[in-house]
């Protein structure tokens, strides 16, 4: 095999290892935010704020989309990471792929998100799912739009990715792309194809 395809490879495997691993850890901390590659151009960040007593909600959804493979691990950048915190009211995840720092504010009253420390014009006021284009171009992030949704989890459902399977345009707004030839994206496609099924 292509000594170039192995390492690329290799790439893939250390993004999805982090993102299973990070994804087992959560499970017995649900209400910290999640965020993850849901197509080969979107990462989806979830937040549950911790004053909901089910956690099966979850309160805020981020689609942060790019070029292909955007969130790739490059030359001494970090594969992923999430952090979060709380203080008087105000909550925010924060996420790292591909070198890009990605950073989600919430404040409950009155209802704010703010995208990279930037509010967020809501439309309507209580929307909950932020869509942001454009993350690795020199003029990104971009908030493109904001809807109101359902983000509660099926019963019995533990994967964040399952809420997009009830919104046609966040369902769009993946691009999954069957034809895509990129090997070391086929993870993030299969993904993308899953979630796709409705």
């Amino acid at each position: 095999m292509n000594r170039m395809v192995c390492i690329s490879l290799l790439l893939v495997a250390s993004v999805l290892g982090a993102d299973l691993g990070a994804a087992q850890q959560r499970e017995s901390s649900p209400r910290l935010p999640q965020s993850k590659f849901v197509s080969p151009t979107v990462v989806m960040t979830a937040l549950t704020l911790p004053t909901r007593e089910v956690t099966q909600v979850l309160d805020v959804l981020v689609l942060w989309r790019g070029s292909p493979g955007w969130f790739m691990p490059t030359s001494g950048s970090t594969t992923s990471s999430v952090a979060s915190g709380s203080s008087e009211g105000n909550y925010f995840a924060r996420a790292v792929f591909g070198g890009i720092d990605l950073r989600v504010d919430v404040k409950k009253t009155p209802w704010t998100i703010l995208i990279q420390s930037k509010p967020v014009v809501l439309d309507p006021s209580d929307a909950n799912v932020v869509f942001v284009d454009m993350v690795d171009s020199v003029s990104g992030p971009l908030v493109v739009g904001t809807m109101r949704a359902d983000l509660t989890l099926p019963r019995g459902e533990s994967r964040i990715e399952s809420v997009l399977q009830r919104s046609a345009e966040s369902l769009a707004y993946l691009q999954c792309d069957p034809s895509l030839k990129d090997a070391r994206l086929r993870p993030a496609l299969e993904r993308c194809l899953q979630i796709s099924k409705r």
